[in-house]
């Protein structure tokens, strides 16, 4: 089948639907708008959204335990349902089986969204030792109670039961302009944004400091992990809170340009999505300069040539299952780093040795106290 044929074909199944047909049941506390957590007792999976809440039918997945993603024909593949001519193991057999449930109930659920109210905050205590982040992200409470950190990272006055003991939840206030617009809640296996937080325009950065290096990543406790292990004592971090919108580069980049800023670090996961998320920085910095007049006319004709190698990565989720291509993240890292080097630009792409920052964080606190 052609990729055009393929993807009409996902148009007219529902992933939720699919997911509910094979027992997978939604676990509403552990949603948020741009990520529905499903378990089926045994196992647990993310479906996240390519276009919005509101649009998690031409979706992809990734297992929480196992880290296996795509989708909905490698989720079939990977989890080896159950079709009419035995398990589905290939890709075959998947279209085959996903033909013949194109007339599926709707979800037994809306991912509508809402019309947005009044943000109101949680209310909100400087961080201390019985932390989530503290005590389970191993980040230094020290290192938290930097003045970059002080008044940008919080917790809540009350604390929660974990397998680990009580617990409070920290607090990450999202940005527009200066001013509080969301809040990301973050405790053991829960993560939250405050209803009617404003996710698709807002981030969350440290304080304002002026000529620094500026560490964008996926997540804060990621970049306050990078921090952390190259003893940055003032860099400015970003977050977007996963994928990274238009809407939220935008004031990144004129952040970077009202503060004056250094060295730009992006710093992705190792991963996939990690990969596509340094990719999208790097493509639209360059266009903002272009726009600014920042960059010749040739650049922009060699800008249009990395634009069209990236948009089969950045176009929609054709390109993640394993058998559209191979070693798909590192030929996205590869790519980054052609196109940081082909226009001297003032940025690094990071890699974790790990998933994320924060595991290389977690096993650097671990051999010290093994040497210890």
């Amino acid at each position: 089948m052609s990729k055009e044929s393929i993807n009409d074909l996902k148009s007219r199944v529902s992933f939720i639907s699919l997911l509910e047909l094979h027992g997978w049941q939604l676990d509403r506390r552990k949603s948020t708008r741009k990520s529905l957590t499903f378990s089926n007792g045994a196992d647990q999976i993310y479906l996240h959204a390519w276009n919005g809440a509101n649009h998690f039918d031409n979706a992809y997945y990734k297992n929480r335990f196992t880290n296996q993603g795509g989708d909905m024909i490698q989720f079939l593949i990977d989890q080896q349902i159950l079709g009419p001519d035995g398990p589905i193991d290939d890709f075959k057999k998947a279209v085959t089986y996903l033909k013949s449930l194109t007339n599926l109930p709707e979800p037994s659920f809306s991912t509508e969204v809402k019309p947005k109210g009044p943000f109101i905050p949680y209310r909100q205590i400087p961080v201390s030792d019985d932390s989530y982040l503290v005590q389970r992200r191993h980040i230094d409470l020290r290192y938290l109670k930097q003045p970059m950190f002080r008044k940008n990272v919080f917790q809540t006055i009350k604390a929660y039961n974990t397998p680990f003991g009580s617990l409070h939840a920290n607090i990450f206030p999202y940005y527009i302009n200066s001013k509080v617009h969301g809040q990301e809640i973050r405790n053991h296996n829960y993560e939250y944004f405050v209803d009617n937080s404003n996710i698709s325009q807002a981030i969350w950065h440290s304080a304002l400091i002026e000529d620094a290096d500026f560490f964008i990543a996926e997540s804060a406790i990621d970049a306050i992990s990078y921090g952390q292990l190259n003893n940055i004592m003032d860099g400015f971090f970003i977050t977007s809170g996963g994928s990274i919108s238009q809407h939220q580069l935008i004031p990144i980049f004129n952040l970077y340009q009202r503060l004056n800023g250094n060295h730009i670090f992006v710093l992705g996961d190792n991963d996939v999505a990690g990969a596509k998320f340094n990719l999208t920085i790097i493509l639209n910095l360059l266009h903002q300069q272009l726009n600014l007049h920042y960059l010749v006319q040739q650049r922009d004709q060699e800008l249009h040539v990395y634009t069209q190698l990236a948009e089969p990565y950045l176009n929609n989720s054709d390109v993640r299952p394993s058998y559209i291509i191979e070693n798909q993240k590192e030929s996205i890292q590869s790519l980054v780093d052609k196109i940081i080097v082909s226009f001297k630009l003032n940025i690094t792409q990071s890699i974790p040795i790990t998933k994320d920052f924060n595991k290389d964080l977690e096993e650097s606190v671990i051999q010290m106290r093994t040497v210890g």
